[in-house]
């Protein structure tokens, strides 16, 4: 068996997601009106209904593009996993609360009539958030699997 990790892709990887996490910071900036708070709510769902496509689209060839990563070793499934996580920061869990309901995607939380300008700006918080934390978890285990590739004596192409 030839051990050989193609950093190529891996690179690839990372700056995709980086253009996605970007991507969705200024989506919800904008949604959110900078750092202040919702003044139109017809506006900031707007503002999502438009990326929510965009996003899918995005999520979708970043997966395929991580599977092209052949090797099977725990440094690399924890890379994966970890992109995987990222991808769901839009999701929204309610830790904090008794009871906590299921978790929701942010985008599919704009179709509801009955969201206020208050939610949808805790929601935003909540995904922005979700964003930072698992941004600094993927890029750990980005780093992380290159070392150890290295150090199990890979040969990097």
């Amino acid at each position: 068996m030839e051990l050989l990790f193609k950093i190529k892709i891996a690179e690839k990887c990372w700056k995709d997601s980086l253009d996605w996490t970007f991507g969705q910071i200024d989506v919800l900036n904008k949604a959110y009106n900078g750092k202040g708070k919702i003044v139109d709510l017809e506006k900031s769902r707007e503002i999502l209904r438009v990326a929510k496509e965009r996003n899918e689209e995005e999520k979708k060839t970043m997966k395929i593009g991580i599977e092209k990563i052949e090797i099977n070793v725990k440094p690399v499934r924890n890379f994966k996993s970890s992109l995987e996580k990222l991808l769901h920061s839009t999701e929204i869990y309610f830790s904090d609360m008794k009871i906590p309901p299921s978790p929701f995607d942010l985008y599919d939380s704009i179709d509801n009539q009955e969201l206020s300008k208050i939610e949808l700006g805790r929601y935003i918080e909540k995904v922005k958030k979700n964003l930072e934390t698992n941004w600094v978890a993927f890029n750990q285990s980005y780093g992380g699997m290159l070392i150890k590739i290295k150090l199990n004596d890979y040969e990097i192409k």
